[in-house]
């Protein structure tokens, strides 16, 4: 018989077999109904209770070894949830485990020296609260039972965020929205943490000011500080030599050195003489330890103060904050035929004249940043100071919510990584950090950049100058961590080649830091050049912990998710 037959026999049918048929399907269909919407109901609860056990178990693992203090914050964590007035008792403490989790086989064992803490909130019949269940009491089945545990795990989590903060984020609103992000960031990793997080700030520019407020000793520098100024200058106290044409002290990237004798002029000399106070930055220091983790115990493990020298240019220029004078002559013809710019340079006795004015009632020396605000004098492009590891979010946060750019001196993400390792590093200079490898310590740097690794070069030459058409000529480049690139201490003279060089030596410190076990994230802020893409995402961890953000708004969801990853790390099951 057809199909259609078939239908028009069945209802035309008038015998009760029909009401049967009718019957059992609408009972089916109830009870699917039914599943649905108390399975809807489980699945909230299951949920519900899933985040109950996560924070219990965290809030707990944090309080260990004290069992009872665990067993509280557990307590108060699931009450403030899941309060007993709606849900009954979801977590009693006798559903708290103290044991020990082992990360190799990703197991737990009950009892031993606890670092971990396993917790099972429910809503089951044995407790008395078990789940009401809506339309399935029709079938008879009235109640259900429902649960969920985690594990978490004493840890505390250590992380870097070293942050760009030069010039180039002034624009398209990158500044502010590195403030929002960077904000967000410790909104969710301290909310997470539950007490147990370390955060430092190192805003980089082209150096690094490690000059932080109760944290910061002079014993890491060279000659020992301001302390010890007059112990290596070799004129004599307040008898700066006057230079003269065929010997001239010269610039050394690090120092100055007299032609007349092998002597080296304390740069702390210099800001005696100039008054003004060494505000925090250092040079890099000497290979091979610009990329290595070792305490300042000798001349060369030790940091040099940066001194951005007074330049030999007009009004315009780059950095000139002294009056230029040799021997008294005046600095005029000097500029126009280029004959005394080397002296110029190089004269060491300028530094103990009075400091030229700029402009009317304008001294030379500026060194508050901005948006559009260029510094002057040997503190030029000089960011803010490290913040040391701290559990102080407050702290934290008024850092980064201040941070201003930086004009002038580059790129150099490879010092600011430096730094970003020291302040994790258990070892001198910065000892906030644990050791190495420490149980239930993970350390995390987290680095953001919105250009490749850059040094300025110079601008424009002295007037007729025969220096080659490049204002710093002499010097090749701004000054920065690795002072100025005619001193070759990159290898080269050249600030285009001098990329790759810096490139190199911040992979070489990424891979240092992760053979520590420190992990490391890497964002990129619409930066289009290829090298720069291939070094942050070699030195990230592993390719999904780099971030190639083409907007301001993707580098704020990649600054959301690394927290958020960074929080799960306590929850181990």
């Amino acid at each position: 018989m057809r199909l259609r037959a078939r239908l028009k026999a069945l209802a035309e049918d008038r015998s009760g077999a029909v009401l049967v048929y009718v019957g059992l399907t609408l009972a089916a269909l109830l009870g699917v109904g039914a599943l649905a919407v108390d399975g809807a109901q489980m699945y909230v609860t299951k949920t519900r209770l899933q985040v109950v056990a996560d924070a219990a178990a965290l809030a707990a693992a944090q309080e260990l070894p004290d069992k009872a203090k665990a067993t509280a914050a557990a307590l108060g964590v699931a009450e403030a949830n899941m309060p007993s007035a709606q849900n009954g008792a979801v977590l009693s403490a006798a559903d708290l485990q103290f044991g020990v989790w082992n990360p190799d086989t990703r197991t737990f064992t009950a009892g031993g020296t606890a670092n971990a803490v396993r917790v099972l909130a429910g809503r089951t019949s044995a407790r008395s609260n078990p789940l009401p269940l809506t339309l399935a009491s029709v079938f008879g089945s009235t109640f259900a039972d429902v649960s969920a545990q985690s594990v978490g795990l004493k840890r505390m989590v250590e992380i870097a965020l070293v942050l760009d903060n030069t010039g180039s984020m002034k624009d398209g609103g990158k500044i502010e929205a590195l403030r929002k992000a960077s904000e967000d960031f410790l909104d969710i990793v301290y909310e997470k943490a539950n007490g147990g997080v370390k955060v430092a700030v190192v805003p980089y520019v082209a150096s690094v000011n490690i000059k932080a407020p109760g944290a910061f000793d002079y014993a890491w520098m060279v000659e020992g500080g301001p302390k010890n100024a007059t112990v290596s200058d070799p004129w004599g106290v307040g008898n700066l030599a006057e230079v003269s044409a065929g010997s001239a002290a010269k610039w050394e990237g690090d120092n100055f050195t007299a032609s007349s004798a092998a002597m080296r002029v304390n740069p702390w000399s210099l800001f005696e003489k100039m008054k003004v106070a060494w505000k925090g930055c250092v040079e890099a220091r000497p290979e091979p330890y610009d990329t290595e983790d070792t305490a300042p115990a000798s001349i060369d493990t030790r940091w040099a103060p940066y001194l951005w020298p007074d330049e030999v240019t007009p009004d315009a220029s780059t950095n000139n904050y002294i009056l230029d004078d040799v021997n008294g002559s005046a600095t005029a013809q000097g500029f126009k035929d280029g004959s005394k710019w080397a002296q110029l340079q190089a004269d060491t006795a300028k530094y103990a004249r009075d400091l030229r004015v700029k402009v009317k009632n304008q001294n030379a020396i500026q060194e508050t940043g901005g948006m559009n605000v260029s510094t002057y004098g040997p503190n030029k492009s000089c960011g803010d100071p490290i913040q040391p590891l701290t559990t102080d979010k407050g702290v934290v946060a008024d850092k980064v919510r201040n941070m201003v750019p930086w004009h002038n001196g580059g790129t150099v993400t490879s010092e600011g990584l430096f730094w970003g390792w020291a302040v994790l590093s258990p070892t001198a200079p910065f000892t906030e950090g644990a050791p190495y490898n420490a149980d239930r310590v993970k350390k995390i740097a987290v680095i953001m950049t919105d250009g490749d690794n850059l040094i300025f070069d110079g601008e424009n030459p002295p007037p007729n100058s025969k220096e080659g058409g490049n204002k710093d000529s002499a010097n090749k480049s701004d000054y920065g961590a690795w002072g100025y690139m005619a001193k070759n201490r990159l290898g080269t003279t050249s600030p285009g080649a001098g990329k790759a060089k810096i490139n190199a030596k911040m992979l070489k410190i990424c891979d240092n830091m992760k053979a520590k076990g420190i992990e490391v994230y890497t964002i990129i802020l619409q930066v289009p050049d290829k090298d720069a893409k291939d070094t942050f995402r070699k030195c990230a961890t592993r390719e999904d912990m780099y971030y190639d953000a083409g907007s301001n708004n993707a580098m704020k969801d990649a600054f959301k998710e690394i927290a958020k990853r960074i929080g799960e790390l306590r929850l181990v099951s």
